[in-house]
């Protein structure tokens, strides 16, 4: 475990995670007349991500909630190429006849091993369980292929973010834009 505070690290897990719920719900929302995309492949791979990121334990909380970000935007990235709601972030990409369980296991199951390649293991074991599941036919193989080509894309607009170099105390300064110490609650002293 790292040197974070266990009740810290539960608190920005517990938050990311409402985040992304509150995210996620806009996947089945919209227009009552749309078609919707039946999956509970979203649900479940939050609680796959929550569940590597707490055990492998070696993430700061910037950096865990950085994962969450980079995994429920390819999420987000992936459904939305299904069924077009929002402006993509990344991926404009169109593939309605796309499997949706498929597109999110290998959305977030590709960001997550690039993020956590010590948590290989684990995430193959899910991201096999995920496909079992789904009927192998042309709607599979495009799902896989969509998903793969949205994490790449995450993962490759992340790689050179300045993230990396983002370690070490919050020094607060008066610079427009910056973040300034708002009491009774020091964010600050969270990074």
């Amino acid at each position: 475990m790292n040197a974070w505070s266990p009740s810290l690290a539960m608190a920005m897990r517990a938050s990311a995670f409402a985040a992304a719920v509150v995210m996620l719900h806009g996947c089945n929302g919209g227009d009552d007349d749309a078609p919707k995309i039946e999956s509970r492949a979203p649900l479940e791979w939050s609680h796959i991500a929550t569940r590597v990121l707490v055990e492998d334990g070696t993430l700061s909380p910037m950096e865990e909630s950085r994962a969450y970000a980079m995994a429920f935007t390819a999420m987000h990235d992936a459904l939305n190429a299904i069924d077009r709601r929002y402006a993509p972030y990344l991926s404009d990409l169109h593939v309605p006849d796309a499997d949706p369980d498929a597109a999110v296991a290998a959305a977030v199951y590709g960001v997550m091993a690039a993020v956590l390649p010590n948590e290989s293991l684990t995430l193959g074991n899910a991201y096999e369980t995920a496909l079992f599941n789904v009927r192998t036919g042309n709607a599979r193989t495009a799902g896989i292929a969509l998903g793969e080509r949205v994490a790449a894309a995450i993962v490759a607009a992340r790689t050179n973010d300045g993230s990396a170099n983002a370690q070490g105390p919050y020094m607060p300064d008066n610079a427009p834009g910056t973040y300034q110490v708002t009491p009774p609650i020091n964010f600050a002293a969270f990074v």
